[in-house]
């Protein structure tokens, strides 16, 4: 008999915890042993994956306090309905509030919640802390979308270590080719190097432009490429021309399918303050293309390394390290006041540029990372990520 499941999400718009929901449900379609529902709070104006069944609630945002609550609650009653209605055996959410509503309707299913940052560091306020602490605590059982995350649940916020398992996202590579091979994109004809993120604070790209005035000075040839959109793209364009750099910072925005432009980058660089795992690394390497990325906490030293062991996950790089996957590069402070053209650069902006232009100049490392990446690649695989989600499910 085919086992009930349901993925609860926020919708199916917006970042990375949205795209893991969709992607879920399509994986879980493809298995005869579960009937699989996505529920969204609010689906509506969005394009749905092929061949997954959707439950739209029709609860999105709302604005007022008191609205806010009553919409809340809402959720709760109508997915404890739909839950006995379905006679639901297993139900997966993502994200605080998706959690909290998930173990706040429970009937008779077993619930699975999923962390995706490391929130004692970017919570957004002290309910969102109470909210993981309560939804992990009450769940049955919680994935960690790293172990850097899970260490955080098991000594920060006191969840039994038993209860938490670690699963990364997964990167379909040969779904990421195709899509170079199909796009109509127009790429960049000069040599560049490229990041790809929301323009937000969390994001760091600001260092990143700041690293890349020291670049430009000792290669004039080289550009720098920004996908993305978000609040921060006025103050990052006005900051590359402060930095007198804005003819070779180029703004693209949002990209439909960017992994042309990524594929075809002489690097990629992620400049992150902090991350849950860093989804794009993934991306730019199944696009076989070499990455630098912050040490920041958590995800990207497990992605471009091969150190499992928590005191190495737990201790940031004090230096420019060349990993088994990828290059790191010691942490911004998360602290450090954003577009302050006057100021010198920080030691981490100077190690980023000297790494950049240590790469670029040095093809024996860039083919040697180009390998690298695509070998990596292969443990983040669909088919490998599902087997361990498949082993979760049969043993709750």
């Amino acid at each position: 008999m085919k086992k009930v499941v349901f993925i609860i999400s926020q919708s199916l718009s917006g970042g990375g915890a949205e795209r893991v929901a969709s992607n879920l449900s399509l994986e879980f379609a493809k298995n005869p042993d579960y009937k699989t529902y996505l529920v969204l709070f609010d689906g509506n104006g969005q394009a749905y994956p092929n061949g997954v069944d959707i439950i739209n609630l029709n609860l999105g945002p709302c604005s007022g306090a008191i609205n806010k609550i009553a919409v809340f609650f809402r959720r709760i009653i109508r997915i404890h309905s739909l839950k006995k209605r379905y006679n639901v055996d297993i139900s997966i959410s993502l994200l605080s509030i998706p959690n909290l509503v998930n173990v706040l309707s429970r009937a008779k299913d077993s619930t699975i919640v999923s962390v995706r940052n490391l929130i004692s560091k970017s919570a957004r306020s002290k309910f969102e802390k109470i909210c993981v602490r309560f939804s992990s605590k009450c769940s049955d059982k919680t994935v960690a979308l790293s172990e850097l995350v899970r260490i955080d649940l098991i000594d920060n916020f006191n969840i039994p270590a038993k209860k938490v398992v670690t699963i990364y996202n997964s990167c379909d590579a040969d779904e990421l080719l195709r899509l170079t091979e199909t796009s109509n994109v127009d790429v960049p004809k000069f040599p560049y190097i490229v990041t790809m993120g929301r323009l937000m604070r969390q994001k760091g790209q600001w260092h990143l432009i700041n690293a890349f005035k020291r670049v430009h000075q000792q290669n004039k040839n080289l550009h720098l490429v920004i996908l993305g959109k978000g609040e921060l793209e006025d103050p990052l364009k006005k900051l590359a021309q402060e930095c007198g750099i804005s003819e070779y910072v180029h703004f693209l925005g949002y990209v439909v399918n960017p992994h042309l432009i990524i594929k075809n980058a002489q690097l990629f660089v992620f400049p992150s303050l902090f991350e849950g795992l860093g989804n794009v690394l993934l991306e730019a390497m199944a696009c076989g293309v070499p990455v630098i990325s912050m040490d920041c906490q958590a995800g990207p030293k497990e992605i471009v390394s091969k150190l499992k062991e928590r005191n190495d996950l737990t201790k940031t790089v004090s230096e420019i390290t060349y990993a088994d996957y990828g290059v790191l590069i010691p942490a911004f402070n998360p602290n450090d006041a954003p577009f302050e053209t006057s100021r010198d650069l920080s030691q981490e902006e100077l190690y980023l540029a000297d790494a950049i232009l240590e790469l670029i100049s040095n093809n024996e490392k860039l083919d040697f990372y180009r390998r690298q990446s695509k070998e990596r690649i292969k443990e983040f695989l669909p088919a490998t990520i599902m087997k361990q989600w498949f082993q979760l499910l049969n043993g709750v």
